[in-house]
């Protein structure tokens, strides 16, 4: 990342209040600074402007919601002279009412407002994309300091209002007072890069989204974060990107995650009636494709800012109940066509070892505390391989192809039975490791 987002030069009037200020008025814990222009509509701003389905300045908004932020200011600098036309109070109220989320309360004020503000403020540019967990680096560090990333400064920053206030009246950008001031660094290379619910680690990141071709490599930023980190071998290397494209098509429209979870799982269900009905080759095109699709709600759910303990629920009932469906059905269609009367009772088996799989991972979860999937590196190398519905329609696929789709699905239920032996044998190791903690923990305790 060249040059600061943040180095544009502050000539507001600092002599009269676009709003008398207001005694009893709340202390704003946030300033998103917007960089005024005397040409174009504020809709089409790069602030405002949609970004993959949110602005730039909505995007701080649900972040600073997610940190409990309540109160934000809105700081309109001035680099010209300035549309009559222009009326920012009315486009930031549309770009909060477009948010699903309760918007934080949003006021447009100017210097002389600012001992309205905490005494530490957030301050950042509107046009400026930033990681989830920069905010919270930011807002988490005690005292004034600045967010840099190596030479660059990043325009993210927790000042006091004198520091903020010093660079209005001098006419130079918060990140520039904020170094003359002496206020200490915080460096993006200092931060965790393991992400827990994505299960990979991955570089906090920053983008300005000011011009064209930076918010061409935001949006790549934000589809990139938007991928989870340990899967099986199709889900890591052969959807993402048929996942990418469509996630990245969806966001620009009024497509929500839920709905795509729901109409992935009619198409699966499809594919469960076209197996029951003998359609083999036809049912597994469709496992696949509802496969990818699978992926694309979590992805575009967390690129829209739109995820939620519902939509997670929905997406893991759905995915549960027309996997299950598929073994049935399959077996079911099997013995039909082949007369082998085992294959409905192999369906029943591979159901019974997967629920006995998932009764496992809750088990290793209950001992450890980890994910049994991303624990150590021997678990992410079987994740890749373990027994799941992605890794099973390829099996069936190739069985399907190669003209016996029967033994491909009873290789279907020895991987099964294989994966859940290699998850028992974790919980064992897991219960020998934590007895052994145990006796050392009390042979170190004084009597």
């Amino acid at each position: 990342m060249s040059g600061s987002p943040f180095d544009y030069r502050i000539t507001i009037d600092v002599t009269e209040p676009a709003t008398p200020p207001d005694p009893s008025g709340p202390d704003y814990e946030a300033v998103i600074t917007v960089c005024m222009r005397a040409h174009g509509p504020l809709e089409q701003w790069p602030e405002f402007k949609p970004l993959l389905g949110r602005s730039p300045f909505q995007r701080h908004l649900h972040h600073l919601v997610t940190l409990g932020i309540t109160r934000v200011a809105v700081v309109p600098v001035m680099t010209g002279s300035l549309d009559a036309n222009h009326d920012l109070t009315g486009v930031i109220s549309a770009q909060q009412q477009a948010l699903n989320a309760s918007p934080p309360v949003v006021a447009v004020i100017t210097a002389p407002q600012m001992d309205q503000l905490v005494e530490h403020v957030l301050v950042m540019p509107a046009t400026v994309v930033y990681d989830a967990r920069l905010y919270q680096a930011v807002h988490a560090s005690p005292g004034a300091v600045r967010l840099v990333d190596g030479a660059d400064d990043t325009g993210l920053a927790r000042l006091t209002p004198d520091t903020l206030m010093t660079a209005v009246r001098n006419g130079s950008s918060g990140a520039t007072s904020a170094a003359k001031h002496g206020v200490r660094t915080l460096d993006v290379d200092t931060l965790p890069r393991y992400l827990p619910a994505l299960r990979r680690h991955l570089r906090p990141w920053w983008c300005d989204a000011a011009s064209e071709a930076d918010r061409d490599r935001a949006g790549r930023l934000l589809i990139d974060a938007a991928q989870k980190g340990v899967l099986d071998f199709p889900a890591r290397y052969l959807h993402p990107w048929p996942e990418n494209m469509l996630a990245k098509a969806a966001a620009n429209t009024r497509i929500t995650p839920n709905q795509i979870t729901v109409y992935s799982a009619l198409i699966a269900f499809f594919g469960t009636y076209l197996f029951a009905t003998q359609y083999f080759l036809l049912g597994l095109i469709i496992a696949v494709i509802a496969g990818i699709l699978d992926g694309v709600d979590g992805k575009l759910a967390r690129i829209k800012l739109l995820s939620s303990p519902f939509g997670d629920r929905l997406d893991h009932s759905l995915d549960v109940s027309f996997e299950f469906s598929w073994y049935i059905a399959l077996g079911w269609g099997l013995s039909q066509a082949t007369g082998d009367a085992n294959a409905l009772w192999v369906g029943y088996a591979i159901l019974f070892v997967m629920i006995v799989a998932r009764a496992l991972c809750g088990v290793y979860r209950l001992i450890t505390g980890h994910q049994i999937h991303d624990h150590t590196v021997f678990d992410r190398g079987v994740r890749l391989v373990a027994g799941r519905r992605n890794i099973y329609v390829l099996v069936w696929l190739a069985g399907a192809l190669a003209g016996n789709l029967l033994a491909a699905f009873y290789i279907v239920l020895l991987w099964a039975i294989a994966t859940v032996s290699v998850y028992a044998a974790r919980i064992l190791f897991a219960l020998v490791v934590k007895r052994q903690q145990h006796r050392r923990a009390s042979a170190l305790t004084p009597e």
